[in-house]
């Protein structure tokens, strides 16, 4: 049997090639770690809608039929007052409008809301929710009518670029009274849906 000091040039070559390596891995600097991104600070929500109670004295209508008054709650931003234009004749109109200035809506949304204002009146030519669904298709092909309850409609007209988002609510105060309408339209579809909510909301007394 050979020495122990007789190890071959083979075997010594190898291990010198593996403490070169050993070292050579301990030596390299190592890879600086990222640091973890930071989350994204979350959207800032909106406020959630508020109603409040808006009561309309039949006083103020008279030719709408109501015995005592008319009741919504309004869903904001609209403002719970009303403004009549035409003040006692057949042709008179509750205005409901926004602030000057609401936080999420555009200056121009809020212009073009208060133009027209969510109004309530007789209207002249339309007697039922079937003559105004029957008057969009006939202006607008590509028209889309959504039946929100009873008494309204919900409208999209796409290539009306000034109001295509459109509510029509109708209502009567009884069988021989004329029907009127509480109805807004929108350039925005979140404040239409706030306009829809306030006329379904809509009782008479």
């Amino acid at each position: 049997m050979g020495s122990p000091r007789a190890t071959s040039p083979l075997l010594r070559a190898s291990v010198l090639v593996l403490l070169l390596c050993t070292w050579g891995a301990s030596a390299e600097t190592p890879a600086p770690t990222k640091a973890p991104a930071k989350p994204k600070a979350p959207a800032p929500k909106k406020p959630p809608a508020t109603r409040t109670r808006l009561v309309i004295p039949a006083a103020d209508v008279p030719s709408f039929g109501v015995k005592t008054a008319l009741e919504l709650d309004v869903v904001s931003p609209f403002q719970a007052s009303y403004v009549l234009e035409d003040p006692g004749t057949e042709g008179v109109k509750v205005k409901l409008t926004l602030p000057a200035t609401v936080p999420g809506l555009s200056k121009l949304d809020v212009q073009h809301a208060n133009v027209r204002g969510l109004g309530l009146y007789i209207p002249a030519f339309f007697q039922s929710l079937k003559s105004i669904e029957s008057g969009y298709r006939l202006t607008d092909a590509t028209a889309r009518i959504e039946h929100v309850g009873e008494h309204c409609l919900w409208v999209e007209t796409p290539k009306d670029i000034t109001h295509p988002y459109q509510v029509d609510c109708m209502y009567s105060a009884s069988p021989t009274s004329p029907s009127f309408l509480c109805t807004f339209s929108s350039l925005n579809r979140n404040l239409a849906r706030a306009g829809l909510e306030t006329c379904q909301s809509l009782t008479l007394r």
